[in-house]
């Protein structure tokens, strides 16, 4: 019969902000779930994540929510490598139709890549780009409409 094991070592057990970062990861819409899960995806930032860290990825085009955890980061000797494991998959439900319709005439939210990610434009004019999400794109024409409200 085995001998029970001893007791934790404090040394064993650190806070977790101590050792490991939480990574947010806005992908450009569309981009499958397989994707998220190859090393060379995170080739750009494979050298800021290391081992026991967490990536959290939201498509909202798709409505698709992964949380990952970096098995192997900068600690490899491969540049920018990363090796990932799925921890959980999520369908999101879609953002509903209709807030688009919402806007005033002649606006829109659009994705403009991956430099400039969601903006709200007027016309052909961007109002403001870096949004991470459509949803906080959305969300910008309603505090101008509040603003707009408060200043009247």
């Amino acid at each position: 019969m085995a001998d029970k094991p001893k007791i934790l070592d404090r040394r064993s057990c650190v806070l977790a902000e101590n050792v490991s970062q939480t990574w947010i990861v806005n992908p450009a819409p569309g981009t499958p779930l397989e994707r998220w899960l190859e090393s060379d995806y995170y080739a750009n930032v494979g050298t800021q994540m290391g081992r026991g860290d967490i990536i959290r990825i939201v498509d909202e085009s798709t409505g698709l929510f992964a949380e990952l955890l970096v098995r192997e980061g900068r600690e490899s000797n491969r540049q920018g490598f990363v090796s990932v494991a799925l921890l959980r998959k999520v369908d999101l439900p879609l953002l509903p139709d209709g807030l688009e319709d919402s806007l005033p005439s002649g606006h829109s939210v659009q994705w403009l890549g991956e430099s400039q990610r969601w903006a709200a434009m007027r016309g052909g004019q961007i109002l403001r780009d870096s949004f991470a999400t459509k949803g906080e794109a959305l969300a910008y024409f309603g505090q101008l409409s509040l603003a707009g409200a408060a200043a009247a």
